[in-house]
């Protein structure tokens, strides 16, 4: 190689690869690249002509600079903007009805970078609803743990599981209507924490029984089911603006099912 004075030199190589299985390289064509002393070396690439025509291009700049990760602050909140336009468009369009593209739109992202967020649009749903579970879960366990007396009890898991719902339409409703679209995995982690829910429903109507407050002609089973379809079908027809506050409607549902379960003598 000639050096040049002051000055450093590259060369941009064309190899056909089709040729170089059959005999050594032959260099094609040289492009002298002339850099100043007062620049940065350029990275000198090798443009390589594959089979049937393709071109694949090669960087030789090791100390290429690698492209900034997000910041996890970023990303953890671009994340929640995804997980929240989903749930509103899965509860307004559908679960079926919605697309990747339809989340993508309302996001201003592409399609493609909206999967670096998500993995599959099941998994967006599953994760939602176990959101939701999650939330549930928080005062679920401490009215379970309680030392209410039963009837106390079930009257705060009424009036608390029926509030929430109301103020969280959108998570309750996907949870009631979708969770049949999940994977038969992840159905099974959803219905093991409903069946939690009712298993407690059953147990309080049965210790009620048992002391004599609630009426032992009652299937507990079907009290249950009746409870607790009452209380979910809260996302069907409540409206924020509306005449009762989600509290008011879950001190009336308890009220009116409690009567519903006493014993009344004759």
């Amino acid at each position: 190689m000639r050096a040049l004075a002051g000055r450093r030199m590259c060369y941009v190589d064309h190899i056909d690869l089709t040729k170089a299985c059959q005999q050594p390289p032959v260099l094609s064509t040289h492009r002298l690249v002339e850099l100043r002393e007062s620049r940065p070396l350029l990275a000198a690439t090798a443009e390589i002509k594959l089979p049937f025509g393709s071109i694949g291009v090669v960087s030789a700049n090791k100390n290429q600079e690698r492209p900034q990760r997000r910041p996890k602050a970023t990303t953890r909140k671009r994340r929640d903007e995804v997980l929240a336009t989903a749930t509103r468009l899965f509860h307004e369009k559908g679960y079926d009805a919605t697309s990747i593209q339809d989340i993508s739109d309302e996001l201003g992202l592409l399609k493609g970078s909206l999967y670096y967020y998500i993995s599959t649009k099941e998994d967006l749903l599953f994760e939602i609803i176990q959101s939701y579970h999650e939330e549930t879960r928080a005062y679920f366990d401490d009215i379970v743990q309680s030392t209410l007396p039963v009837v106390d009890k079930l009257r705060t898991f009424i009036e608390t599981e029926t509030a929430h719902t109301a103020h969280h339409l959108a998570k309750s409703s996907l949870f009631a209507r979708e969770w049949r679209s999940l994977t038969a995995e992840h159905r099974e982690v959803i219905v093991a924490e409903r069946d939690r829910h009712d298993a407690f429903v059953r147990e309080c109507i049965i210790a009620g029984q048992e002391s004599g407050e609630f009426r032992s002609s009652l299937d507990p089973r079907l009290a249950a089911f009746g409870i607790l379809g009452m209380v979910t079908s809260v996302y069907r027809w409540y409206r924020e603006d509306g005449p009762s506050s989600a509290e008011e409607v879950g001190q009336a549902f308890a009220e009116m099912l409690i009567s519903g379960l006493r014993h009344h003598p004759a």
